[in-house]
């Protein structure tokens, strides 16, 4: 018997009175959601219609989680979170104001309801938010009411604290499995960028719009305490991936962890948006909630 079939077998078993075997049946789960996206993605056909009739398209996406998390307090745990939200954001706002750049946000709920000032601003600006979790969960974790139960608690935090309803979404960590697609889908959710690498799919009536392979902590590390400072590495990388893309969408995925004193990813930034200018009627640039139109 082959290991697809004792897997399915195993599947059909009721594992739902033992803990052990559901954390063992929620990762295998996970990694069969990887494998799953990495067969469908490659033979995948779908072709998204980018906005202006452009053949290539670029979206800014910045992920912001819970400052208890990795972005901030569980890293430098005497700082402020005032850096984090009420001083890095505007600075990364003005940048992008300053090339009129449209951007899109992934929050985690938790941070929402704490700094709803913030990301009115951040709409005021033209820019849209999705979900990140509530604090930075791992989905693929929880069971599919646990799942559930979040997305409807990020969903109704977005609905009170800012007005607008929750189109997108971006699982903590990029793990998700099929019951994370089908609480997205039940909760209304239209486009989802979890996955690193592939074309987009269709999963369970979700848009997935993978991003580029590497996010910004991958090359710098976190803080820049695990790697190198020199913001010409994450620049050189989005210019790589823009230059050898001949169609499609880049999504590149970033964090607003701050640096304290000295932050390479504005400069990073800065460095790609110039190498951008010369280029901005040949491509798209915009954000997810303009493809659920």
């Amino acid at each position: 018997m082959s290991c697809i079939h004792i897997f399915i077998k195993w599947r059909s078993l009721d594992i739902s009175r033992d803990p052990f075997h559901k954390k063992i049946y929620r990762f295998i789960d996970h990694r069969y959601m990887q494998f799953y996206y990495m067969v469908i993605s490659r033979f995948s056909s779908l072709k998204l219609s980018i906005p202006g009739g452009k053949m290539k398209g670029v979206i800014f996406s910045f992920d912001v989680e819970t400052w208890e998390n990795i972005c901030g307090g569980l890293v430098e745990p005497t700082a402020d979170p005032e850096d984090e939200y009420f001083r890095y954001i505007p600075r990364l706002l003005d940048l992008l104001k300053d090339y009129s750049i449209p951007a899109h946000f992934f929050v985690c709920g938790k941070t929402l309801g704490l700094y709803p000032e913030v990301f009115k601003m951040v709409l005021k600006r033209g820019h849209t938010i999705g979900g990140h979790g509530y604090a930075h969960e791992k989905m693929s974790s929880l069971s599919s009411e646990e799942q559930k139960n979040i997305i409807k608690k990020v969903k109704s935090i977005l609905s009170e604290k800012l007005g607008i309803s929750l189109k997108t979404w971006r699982c903590p960590w990029l793990v998700a499995n099929r019951a994370t697609y089908r609480a997205l889908k039940e909760c209304g959710v239209k486009i989802c960028s979890n996955a690193p690498w592939g074309r987009p799919v269709i999963i369970q009536d979700v848009l997935e719009i993978p991003m580029v392979r590497k996010m910004d902590d991958q090359i710098l590390g976190c803080h820049g305490r695990q790697k190198g400072l020199n913001p010409r590495l994450w620049a050189n990388y989005m210019k790589n991936k823009f230059e050898n893309a001949d169609e499609g969408i880049l999504v590149f995925g970033m964090h607003t962890w701050v640096q304290r004193k000295y932050d390479p990813k504005i400069e990073a930034l800065t460095t790609f948006l110039n190498f951008l200018e010369t280029r901005k009627d040949e491509i798209w640039i915009g954000n997810l909630d303009h493809l659920c139109e």
